[in-house]
């Protein structure tokens, strides 16, 4: 999967459209449930400074180690959730679980038939005698 680093909500939409990941650079993730919120506010906003006549912004604040650091562990977090997502949906991966399950399920098999053999062996040794 794709990773998106986008402080713009609209392309943030469109590479979750395409399937990829998308985080701002504050570290928040852009996510299917809470994209179309943000955008939202996006458009409210922009109505509200187009009717105050306030079309000039500062700017985003300076950015802090901490800031750094924040974005790094959001990062390393979403990495390592689109790595194993791409591990579950890999072809070969999927093989492997079936063939696990297929495992799992044979040796329960055994495992019963084998627990079967002895519950019997058990009951004709209970058997009082004649």
């Amino acid at each position: 999967h794709d990773i998106v680093v986008t402080q713009d909500y609209g392309v943030a939409a469109m590479a979750l459209g395409k399937g990829a990941y998308a985080i701002h650079q504050s570290g928040k993730w852009y996510t299917d449930e809470n994209i179309d919120q943000m955008l939202m506010e996006r458009h409210l906003n922009k109505k509200a400074r187009r009717a105050s006549g306030k079309n000039h912004l500062r700017g985003p604040k300076k950015r802090t180690p901490e800031d750094d650091m924040q974005f790094r562990q959001s990062f390393e977090k979403l990495l390592l959730m689109a790595q194993a997502q791409s591990w579950l949906n890999c072809p070969a991966s999927q093989e492997l679980r079936r063939n696990f399950v297929f495992c799992i399920r044979n040796c329960f098999g055994v495992i019963f038939l084998y627990l079967r053999k002895v519950f019997i062996i058990w009951l004709q040794s209970e058997k009082p005698a004649a």
